[in-house]
């Protein structure tokens, strides 16, 4: 009980000394490493972007207990975030948002990378702009969010469910890497995106509806078999992905547009593995560097 007790008041004792930092106005760079409070510091947390208005990278790496995220999203000059091992967040939603930039209707005006690692206990993550809409009555022409982000970066958030469904609203979000989201059952309704890796996603089983798409990389995904309405699609490379036959008889069936693809498909065993790899063109199929392409007509 006395160990306890002590060691709960030396995590209010390090709270304490950080609400007590006063960081200066012009700090661009905040890297918050195994912070040990119950959550945030007020001068990150209330009103950042008065305190803290030159912010433009956030690192926040192990603070195992907070269990909510400060208000990134009304950082005006915001380059970088990233969070890491938050193991006590299980829910993303408006409070990353905050109250925008300079309005309300501005959030992460500046953000141009997005790193999410290692989020354990993370199910739900939500950007929440429906609930602003009736909120303030606002059109959906008129939010801006993440203009300037291109690339999302998703790792080792096994419990997380779904994407948020308005990413599809960020028009510059053109590469996304997910991996470790072992819950996570589709990638879906991704209008800018043109480069997708999705490794290591047990339950992932379908790819939907990214018109732009140009790159898919997809490696041990065991169930991934189905894709839709990816009619930019020119390269797919599939490694260790046992259902990749059915997924390029669903992609073929589906997306008789597509110009070009690329299957490229890798089976290790030990150290040895076997590759087939072509490029099937409109009208007309060749094999690639060498490569035997009689297997074609079974796909």
């Amino acid at each position: 009980m006395n160990r306890t007790r002590c060691q709960v008041s030396e995590v209010e004792r390090i709270q304490q000394v950080f609400e007590m930092l006063t960081p200066s106005s012009s700090l661009r760079y905040i890297f918050l490493e195994g912070f040990l409070g119950v959550r945030f510091p007020e001068w990150l947390c209330l009103e950042p972007e008065h305190k803290l208005p030159n912010l433009a990278h956030v690192h926040l790496n192990e603070c195992m207990s907070c269990s909510q995220l400060p208000p990134a999203g009304q950082m005006p000059e915001l380059l970088v975030l990233q969070i890491r091992g938050a193991d006590s967040v299980m829910s993303i939603g408006a409070e990353l948002l905050g109250n925008g930039v300079k309005n309300d209707v501005a959030f992460f005006t500046k953000i141009e990378l997005l790193h999410i690692f290692e989020m354990h206990n993370l199910e739900n993550w939500s950007l929440n702009t429906e609930t602003l809409h009736e909120k303030m009555e606002i059109e959906s022409r008129q939010l801006v969010l993440m203009p300037c982000l291109k690339p999302l970066f998703l790792v080792d958030c096994p419990k997380l469910r779904a994407l948020p469904e308005d990413l599809r609203r960020i028009a510059n979000l053109k590469r996304i890497h997910i991996e470790g989201a072992h819950n996570l059952e589709e990638v879906v309704n991704l209008p800018a995106v043109v480069w997708l890796k999705v490794k290591n996603n047990r339950s992932l089983r379908r790819i939907f509806n990214l018109s732009k798409l140009q790159d898919l990389f997809a490696q041990d995904c065991p169930v991934l078999d189905q894709a839709n309405k990816l009619s930019s699609l020119k390269y797919l490379y599939m490694v260790d992905c046992p259902k990749a036959q059915q997924f390029i008889k669903f992609l073929r069936k589906k997306n008789k547009t597509s110009k070009y693809m690329l299957q490229h498909l890798v089976q290790m065993a030990g150290i040895s593995f076997q590759m087939n790899l072509y490029i099937f063109r409109k009208d007309r199929t060749r094999a690639h560097q060498g490569y035997d392409a009689q297997s074609l007509d079974q796909l």
